[in-house]
């Protein structure tokens, strides 16, 4: 069903969800905690711009959808990287980084918008080591 809900931005936007009665009040209130597209679109650029990561290179929608891929990558990286006591934001700044940490900036250096999409299903590690290739 279509829904009409305040995001928490302050900003509307429609939604559509399917299911039973109390799934759905669920789905509403997760879908309201969330910012609406144009907030996400502006706080992801922003939060490239402070991580210092290059721009995508191919058509607008091959780099859409390859600026979403990467940013899931990017949460899997902080992830890795948080035990490590680095950010990935240091870690792109960095002139020698070694090991793992190499990879991953070089990793994150990569700007073919059809190379993130072509190896989208690969895990963190492969991503990284292809990237070093």
């Amino acid at each position: 069903m279509k829904y009409l809900i305040t995001r928490s931005c302050g900003h509307q936007e429609t939604v559509y969800i399917y299911g039973r009665s109390q799934d759905i009040s669920r789905s509403l209130l997760l879908e309201k905690e969330k910012l609406c597209k144009a907030c996400w679109q502006s706080q992801q650029e922003e939060m490239e711009k402070d991580i210092g990561l290059p721009e995508l290179e191919g058509s607008p929608e091959q780099v859409k959808w390859a600026k979403r891929i990467r940013w899931d990558y990017i949460e899997e990286a902080e992830n890795h990287l948080r035990p490590l006591g680095v950010r990935l934001q240091d870690l792109l700044g960095d002139e020698n980084p070694e090991g793992d940490a190499l990879r991953i900036k070089k990793l994150f250096l990569v700007t073919s918008a059809a190379w993130w999409i072509k190896n989208r299903y690969n895990d963190l590690r492969l991503m990284a080591i292809l990237a070093d290739l």
